[in-house]
């Protein structure tokens, strides 16, 4: 019986790939909280995304910020849900409205939208949540879900 050797590049590709694998977030069971990710396993994942000299990774606006060089070599901002590990890098667009925002957010509960902006990857506005406290918040760009929301 004659097997073929695994190259490097295989080899390197299959552990990545477990990698990103392991650290894919499955959803909570019916009830249970989303638990948040780790500043390790942040890197780890961007990591195994292809993302390369991950730096800077911290939590700040409800979500982690990262800085790191793309595939191509560029310098890229990142934000990443802290519960689904979702990379949001600063220089995509918005298939979104400034409008569409505001009913999704309206649509969540808040009230009193304002300020209401794309920057780095992210919607962010000021609003009153459902109990009338002013919060700000981080906004998906493609579904209009709310990625972080903390008191102003």
């Amino acid at each position: 019986m004659s097997t073929t050797p695994i190259t490097r590049t295989a080899l390197a590709l299959a552990l990545a790939l477990a990698a990103g694998a392991a650290y894919a977030k499955q959803p909570p069971a019916k009830g249970e909280p989303q638990q948040a990710l780790t500043s390790t396993e942040i890197n780890a994942m961007l990591t195994a995304q292809g993302y390369r000299d991950v730096h800077d990774i911290e939590f700040k606006d409800g979500v982690w910020q990262a800085d790191a060089k793309s595939g191509d070599g560029k310098h890229v901002d990142l934000k990443i849900d802290p519960a689904t590990g979702r990379v949001y890098p600063d220089e995509v667009s918005s298939p979104m409205s400034e409008d569409d925002v505001r009913a999704a957010l309206s649509a969540a509960g808040y009230s009193k939208v304002r300020d209401v902006e794309f920057d780095d990857g992210l919607w962010q506005a000021h609003a009153e949540n459902s109990a009338g406290k002013d919060t700000k918040v981080q906004v998906d760009p493609k579904d209009g879900k709310v990625v972080a929301a903390e008191n102003d």
